[in-house]
């Protein structure tokens, strides 16, 4: 016999009658499908998960992102700016790039990056 590949339609009829409150192995009964499907099922409505793994194979339900963080979810932020044949040091930081970080980013950059591409004589640009 084997197994078979459960439709997206059927995971929603199978997500309706859970939600309404029929027992697991009811749903697995009535829509002729195994109990390991009917499990894998509730456990992504437990999680709040998308109930198949491709974007657009749900019928009438816009796509659920989930994201996720691997390795402790740090974050690494690097800035560089560059004009020509100029190019600015590269600003690596490791922290939540928010407003005044960014800001401190480009004045710490910004002086270095001038200062070694233009013309030092004018000082207009201070």
């Amino acid at each position: 016999m084997g197994r078979s590949k459960v439709t997206a339609d059927k995971k929603i009829e199978i997500k309706t009658l859970l939600e309404i409150g029929f027992c697991q192995r009811q749903v697995a009964r009535d829509l002729h499908v195994s109990q390991t499907c009917i499990a894998h099922v509730s456990k992504k409505l437990k999680h709040n998960l998308p109930l198949s793994n491709s974007i657009g194979q749900e019928n009438n339900e816009p796509f659920n992102f989930v994201p996720r963080v691997q390795g402790g979810g740090g974050t690494v932020s690097v800035w560089e700016c560059m004009s020509g044949d100029a190019r600015g040091p590269i600003m690596i930081y490791t922290d939540k790039m928010n407003g005044p970080a960014y800001i401190k980013t480009i004045q710490d950059a910004l002086p270095m990056f001038i200062e070694n591409t233009f013309d030092t004589v004018n000082d207009n640009w201070i």
